[in-house]
């Protein structure tokens, strides 16, 4: 199994654009049933939401996880969300995005841009440099996604 990883820079995030839909902060606990609606529509779309068990992963997630953002319609219904991580290290913090779903009649609209860029300026308030971003290379759409957003931080 193949990764890609990104490092993308906290200074930059302002050259992303903003979420085109409503972005709340979310309690990592609160995402649960948001999280499991939200990856069980992206199912059978290739990427982190055929990946994941909602339900076990957020059983068992990684206490690293300390920010999320869900972007829901104005009716209420979640259509993305997006999560940061610090993890302490030897050298300091690593600082890393572990995922982003978008349902997939919202794909291509500019909204998990909008959620990078809020994860990239909390990341830069809080002290980071660097946020990284991994990705496996049988996910197309993740892997091109991510690279766009590498070459438009580099621009």
């Amino acid at each position: 199994m193949s990764v890609i990883c990104h490092h993308l820079p906290t200074a930059r995030w302002r050259v992303l654009p903003e979420p085109c839909v409503p972005v709340t902060d979310a309690p990592w606990d609160a995402l649960g049933a948001a999280l499991a609606s939200l990856a069980e529509r992206c199912r059978g779309h290739g990427g982190f939401g055929d990946a994941i068990s909602p339900a076990g992963w957020l059983a068992g997630r990684d206490t690293a996880l300390q920010w999320a953002w869900l972007a829901t319609t104005t009716a209420g219904v979640p259509v993305a969300a997006i999560s940061l991580a610090r993890r302490a290290t030897q050298s300091g913090s690593r600082w890393s995005i572990p995922f982003v779903l978008v349902d997939p009649l919202s794909r291509r609209t500019g909204l998990a841009a909008g959620l990078v860029r809020r994860a990239l300026a909390a990341a830069e308030q809080q002290g980071a440099a660097v946020v990284f971003a991994e990705t496996l290379t049988t996910w197309g759409a993740a892997s091109e996604f991510w690279a766009a957003v590498a070459r438009r931080l580099a621009a």
